[in-house]
């Protein structure tokens, strides 16, 4: 930034999958050569986080600011009432069913008796009083002495500081900046009740979603791109060769990266009846399996690890997260280094996952994407509702995109990307359709939010 320097910036981290994503990142690095920069997270042993136990790694100043759960809580009371609140349409139809069926029969009868015009205003200004009498010393305590010229806030929409810092700034009248996380953010996850001074969205869907799901003003919203995904703009670490030695297959292997998701499908299932399918289809074929940072299923980390197999192997990476799992040693987001996904996604030739975020990151790269959610692994009336969610509708809905619910349709789906997947056509194609999802053109992630922080703390003064 050339034009503004020394500006005192508090930047507000209450997740793992945030430090991932916007601190080892780099995005903010131009600001710490600039101004007086310090990050703020929840105490250590917080259940959100414990990527933060040595936060001098990050280069940063930092304080630790706690905020009473019970405050937290309910503040989410407000955002579940103002969910479960009708509104006409289709797609909030069915956030409300979702919703609804997560937080159980008897809460939700709660939010929604509570939603009902008249009733909802008192019982929102209870809720109010209730939360007002938890307070947040610390974080007073933090505005007051270390004075910002601005907050920023990389978040899920969800979490320790979302309503906190949209009201505190409000009150003492400080630029605040939202940042989302992931794609399902503005759609989903907006557990914010009072607006920040910009929310920074990654394209032109979650713009869209950021105008009718949080009702933003246009002029309020900022598109940035996504900040984990600005390696992809680099040369990848390791080409496609080193990728295929460091599995030990052949220069002449067709790569087909197989990474699961959060939801619960039959990722053992599927990687079974995919290795059939390549090994009808070209022996050539070789799968590398990459789990979801978020997985949960001990059976299906155990099944996976002890398949024998001439074809599939597991990221080198994840190996460690998967017995940690079975272990139970960890329950929480497990952090690796996203430069690595780029190694992985730039030497694969097709992707194929349940509903994840990597649909979108294989746009990027212009690669073969399958969406496999089979109909017969809808566990619950939940799922079935989720994947008609506006965010997971998109994704679905993509013409880059064969989404699958059956699983005997995967083979024509796998042969029809054999097929394109060596396009170089196509490759600029698949890319074309990220645009919708992602930003990534230039100028570059940090160029706009650089711009954005100097157009913002310009105007305000």
């Amino acid at each position: 930034m050339s034009k503004l320097n020394n500006l005192k910036i508090a930047i507000f981290i209450d997740r793992d999958v945030t430090i991932r994503h916007f601190l080892d990142s780099g995005v903010f690095d131009d600001l710490k050569n600039n101004h007086k920069v310090k990050l703020i997270f929840p105490p250590i042993g917080d259940k959100r986080l414990n990527n933060h136990c040595q936060p001098e790694r990050f280069g940063f100043d930092y304080s630790f600011i706690k905020i009473p759960e019970k405050r937290i809580q309910l503040w989410k009371w407000i955002f579940y009432i103002n969910t479960l609140t009708y509104k006409k349409g289709d797609d909030w139809k069915v956030i409300r069913r979702v919703f609804s069926v997560a937080v159980g029969q008897k809460m939700s009868n709660f939010f929604k008796i509570s939603s009902l015009p008249l009733i909802k205003q008192i019982i929102v200004t209870l809720i109010k009083i209730k939360i007002y009498s938890y307070k947040i010393n610390q974080l007073e305590k933090f505005i007051d002495s270390f004075k910002p010229d601005l907050i920023i806030h990389p978040s899920t929409f969800q979490g320790v500081y979302v309503n906190e810092l949209a009201l505190i700034s409000k009150k003492n009248k400080i630029p605040y900046i939202l940042l989302m996380n992931s794609w399902d953010n503005p759609c989903l996850k907006n557990t914010s009740i009072y607006k920040p001074s910009i929310v920074g969205v990654w394209g032109e869907q979650t713009k869209y979603h950021a105008i009718k799901y949080m009702d933003m003003p246009e002029k309020k919203i900022k598109i940035l791109g996504a900040a984990q995904f600005q390696c992809f703009n680099k040369n990848s670490n390791k080409t496609k060769d080193e990728i295929l030695s460091e599995y030990k297959f052949s220069k002449s292997t067709l790569l087909i990266l197989y990474a699961g998701s959060s939801q619960g499908n039959d990722e053992y299932r599927h990687l079974k009846y995919l290795e059939k399918l390549c090994l009808n289809l070209d022996k050539k074929i070789r799968i590398i399996y990459r789990p979801h940072p978020y997985l949960s299923d001990i059976n299906t980390a155990k099944k996976i690890l002890k398949i024998k197999s001439k074809i599939i192997k597991i990221d080198n990476l994840m190996i460690t997260f998967m017995r940690k799992l079975i272990r139970k040693e960890i329950k929480s987001f497990f952090s690796t280094d996203y430069s690595y996904t780029h190694d992985l996604l730039s030497a694969a030739d097709i992707v194929i996952s349940p509903l994840s975020t990597i649909l979108i990151e294989s746009l990027c790269h212009g690669k073969e994407s399958i969406c496999l959610i089979p109909e017969d692994e809808d566990s619950s009336t939940l799922f079935k509702d989720k994947k008609r969610l506006p965010c997971f509708k998109d994704v679905i809905e993509c013409n880059a995109i064969q989404t699958l619910e059956n699983i005997k349709d995967l083979e024509v789906a796998l042969t029809k990307s054999y097929e394109k997947c060596k396009s170089s056509k196509n490759r600029l194609i698949n890319k074309k359709y990220s645009d919708f999802f992602v930003d990534m053109k230039k100028p570059y992630y940090k160029e706009r939010l650089n711009k954005c922080i100097e157009d913002l703390v310009q105007k305000q003064n």
